[in-house]
């Protein structure tokens, strides 16, 4: 009984979770490191991007998949696109426009 509780639990996991992930650029395809991305009403909260603007993201499976993932970094356009759209791309890549003007 004990043991069929633990395997269920086990299970069960990728029922509730599931991750989103790819690379955020600026303009000249560079990295971002350190930009935020998270899913908009999301409880389970947001990440950053690694030194090479990868990001994994956790989003709860019951998240709405036409909620918006909102990628942002100061000094950039902040950008966001349905997570039913970056579930499809195993590598989903975003480029933030600057708004800096020179």
């Amino acid at each position: 009984s004990d043991n069929f509780f633990i395997l269920l639990s086990f299970l069960s996991i990728p029922l509730f979770a599931q991750n989103i992930a790819g690379i955020v650029l600026d303009e000249d395809g560079d990295p971002l490191p350190y930009a935020s991305v998270y899913v908009r009403n999301n409880p389970i909260g947001g990440t950053m991007t690694d030194l090479n603007g990868r990001y994994i993201l956790d989003v709860d499976f019951t998240t709405d998949p036409s909620d918006e993932v909102v990628f942002s970094f100061i000094g950039y356009r902040t950008e966001e696109f349905p997570l039913a759209t970056i579930i499809s791309d195993s590598n989903f890549v975003v480029t933030l426009p600057s708004t800096t003007v020179l």
